[in-house]
């Protein structure tokens, strides 16, 4: 649940305990007929338009989002005596399955998810992707989210030792034109990781390669079912790429 959807339903349960109090203390009288209405219709289309921005981003619940918001808006309509529609109108409500279903058939839905992911793929590539020039040392506790970092000269150095991953698979990849890439590897950690140097060296724990357009390959047992996953990927054009154990 995100923390503006959190923040929203705490504060109706806050704004409706303090009614309920004031009630009860006789400071302040109120129908909670009246007033329940809206609260709940507040809640349905908060909730909707929650499960709608999750279902844009791949997750289901898209017509269930839709669904809800509009429920939402037209009760709180009706209790402002605007349209007639109460609670127990929901079920006036089935064309929206005939609409979301024709929707689907032309491949709107789709075409909007698809959009929405590009967009956010955007972002993230903009956001994530780093360059720099000389030495760059990782170590310690830190926490590692998906990254994609260039180095045009020099070493990078990154510790995963006491590194805090997101829950799933976090991709983390590096390249560099010319340099030293070292990766240091605790044991229990999921890793999969591809690394690949033009014209070099490659060195995988005990094993080692050297010469041109080289690559290694590498996978945990237990990454398919690990909850916290690191990918990574190591390009080099020309120099030294070492995974060590820690």
């Amino acid at each position: 649940m995100s923390n503006l959807l959190k923040t929203v339903i705490a504060l109706i349960i806050i704004l409706s305990g303090s009614l309920l109090l004031l009630e009860n203390l006789d400071v302040y009288a109120f129908n909670l007929d009246d007033v329940f209405p809206y609260i709940l219709a507040s809640f349905l289309f908060l909730l909707g338009i929650y499960l709608f921005i999750k279902g844009l981003q791949g997750f289901t619940g898209l017509f269930t989002g839709v669904f809800l918001a509009v429920y939402g808006v037209l009760v709180f309509l009706g209790q402002q005596n605007l349209i007639d529609f109460d609670f127990d109108d929901v079920f006036d409500l089935w064309p929206l399955i005939l609409i979301f279903i024709g929707l689907s058939l032309l491949g709107v839905t789709s075409k909007v998810k698809e959009k929405m992911w590009k967009r956010q793929a955007k972002q993230r590539r903009t956001n994530q992707k780093k360059h720099s020039i000389g030495e760059e040392h990782q170590t310690g506790v830190w926490h590692v989210k998906p990254t994609h970092r260039s180095n045009l000269f020099g070493q990078q150095l990154f510790d995963f030792t006491d590194a805090k991953l997101e829950e799933g698979e976090t991709p983390f990849t590096l390249t560099g034109l010319a340099g030293e890439i070292i990766i240091v590897l605790p044991e229990g950690l999921a890793v999969n990781l591809y690394a690949e140097v033009m014209a070099g060296e490659i060195m995988l724990f005990q094993q080692k390669t050297e010469g041109i357009n080289k690559e290694m390959v590498y996978e945990t047992d237990n990454y398919t079912e690990a909850t916290h996953k690191l990918k990574l990927n190591i390009r080099l054009k020309s120099g030294s790429v070492r995974i060590i154990k820690s």
